[in-house]
């Protein structure tokens, strides 16, 4: 009689021998009937009643005996599986049933034994890969970073929840799709040199690969990734599937830009300030003489008053004279004030404030407290300003430091005299734009240096007479109050810097 599934007739398995071997026989038919076999353990047989597989089988409802006579005058047993090794108990059990059932001897039972408990193995292996599986997946959908499994061909073979969420996509849409295809909404792969596919890198070195990316999303907005490629790799070394993960730096960036922008208005205020303060620094020596020059005359004056007072004039004449001093004395007094109080201005860390500026008021303080450094190096200032010019949105402090700078470098561009021109004119109509011209004739810039003349600490001075940081300044104010500066020049024939501001004239003002 052969192990062959009947069909219709279950088969009746007898064991003698109740040992390891025969619990783990028990087990697999518990856990799975074998595909081949229809068949069932119905009695177990063995001398000790509390070996494992006896005590098993008892748990289990099957039969147990100590007897193997009373095992033999079972008639229903179509197979016999001897596990004890015993071979008298064989040759009794051989003759009691002759050759009507089949009988395995315990050599035969020992593979039949290890066929089972290699199946029980594979169905353990099995389990516990499903298990590890599940764990697996639920662990890499627990991950917040966007994961994909890609094969060679650039095609998604399995993706986690977070890129499956970003994608905007079910899963079965996802899977089998290439990747540029759900990553940039793209027919083909990334091939730029600004943006280098990394799936390509890593499939030509075999190695990880870290990028940063821009990832069109199916709506069309645009997010910034961080990816990292991972290769996997077969029994023969070659590249067979690669693990990208993504994360999504756009958020993050967004605010390392607003940091670094906060940052360099800081640092760009600081300078500012520091330019301020070096221009002050240049006039003090010339503004030294501005303001000794009225305090001189007022000393005469007073002197001259004091002594009419003291020798007792009191003529008309007199005192008529007494008072044409005392007029230039309050003269001379205010235009020191208004020198020290522009002085101070200047030299104030001002909020910055937007508010209507006069540009002609503007070069009238700035000639203010240069004009005298001018007339000391035999610089006459020619002024063509337009007293219909309208105002300009924005900071006087600025503004007036912008003015500074330019018409401190034309009249430290002219140590042996020359002429400065300052002009201002509204411009075309259509442009709504006040323009301020500064012309020097001083000796000129040359063509090589005039395309860097704006660039932080670029100067034609040497190191002795500043850092070149002024009309780097002068460039961020015009650029912030959303106007332009340009210069023209020629060597020998001096130099025109253009200020061009947007007008501002409200309702009330024409």
């Amino acid at each position: 009689m052969t192990l062959g599934n009947t069909g219709k007739k279950k088969l009746s398995i007898g064991i003698v021998g109740g040992g390891k071997r025969c619990e783990t026989i028990l087990e697999m038919f518990q856990r799975q009937t074998p595909p081949k076999v229809n068949a069932s353990v119905v009695i177990v047989a063995d001398a000790n009643s509390e070996s494992p597989g006896y005590k098993y089988a008892g748990e289990l409802g099957i039969e147990t005996t100590t007897d193997l006579e009373a095992f033999a005058e079972r008639q229903d047993l179509d197979f016999i599986l001897d596990l004890a090794g015993s071979k008298d108990a064989l040759i009794r059990l051989l003759v009691r049933k002759g050759s009507r059932v089949p009988v395995l001897d315990a050599v035969s039972s020992n593979l039949f034994y290890d066929v089972f408990n290699i199946q029980k193995e594979l169905i353990n292996t099995r389990r516990s890969l499903r298990q590890t599986k599940a764990f697996l997946e639920r662990v890499i959908n627990s991950i917040q970073e966007e994961i994909l499994v890609i094969d060679t061909e650039f095609k998604i073979v399995d993706a986690n929840d977070a890129a499956i969420k970003a994608a905007g996509l079910s899963k079965e849409q996802v899977l089998g799709k290439y990747c540029y295809q759900v990553s940039h909404q793209s027919e083909i792969p990334c091939n730029s040199k600004d943006h280098p596919c990394p799936m390509q890198d890593v499939l030509s070195t075999g190695t990880h690969s870290q990028v940063i990316h821009k990832h069109y999303k199916s709506d069309g907005e645009v997010r910034y990734y961080e990816l990292i490629h991972y290769p996997l790799k077969d029994e023969n070394g070659k590249v067979a599937q690669v693990i990208e993960i993504g994360r999504d730096i756009s958020d993050e960036l967004e605010k390392r830009v607003a940091r670094r922008a906060k940052e360099l208005k800081e640092d760009y205020a600081r300078l500012v300030q520091e330019d301020r303060m070096i221009s002050l620094g240049k006039l003090m020596s010339s503004v030294v003489h501005e303001i000794n020059n009225p305090l001189s005359g007022i000393i005469s004056l007073s002197k001259l008053i004091l002594r009419n007072l003291e020798e007792e004039a009191t003529d008309e004449k007199s005192l008529e004279t007494m008072k044409q001093h005392l007029s230039l004395v309050v003269s001379e007094t205010s235009r020191t004030s208004k020198i020290v109080s522009n002085l101070l201005s200047f030299s104030r860390q001002v909020k910055v404030e937007v508010q209507d500026v006069d540009m002609n008021e503007v070069i009238h303080r700035v000639f203010s407290i240069v004009g005298h450094k001018a007339k000391l190096q035999n610089i006459p200032v020619h002024f063509e300003l337009d007293k219909a010019l309208p105002a300009v949105k924005g900071n006087s402090a600025q503004l007036e430091q912008s003015i500074m700078n330019i018409v401190f470098n034309a009249i430290e561009a002219m140590p042996d005299g020359g002429k400065l021109t300052i002009s201002t004119r509204r411009d075309d109509t259509e442009k709504h734009e006040v323009v301020v011209e500064i012309q020097d004739t001083g000796p000129g810039i040359s063509q090589k240096n005039l395309p860097y003349i704006f660039e932080p600490f670029f100067s034609t001075k040497g190191e002795a007479k500043g850092v070149g940081l002024g009309l780097s300044v002068v460039y961020g104010i015009i650029r912030d109050h959303q106007g332009n500066i340009t210069v023209k020049s020629e060597v020998g024939k001096g130099a025109r810097f253009t200020i061009k501001l947007p007008a501002f004239e409200s309702e009330t003002r024409h």
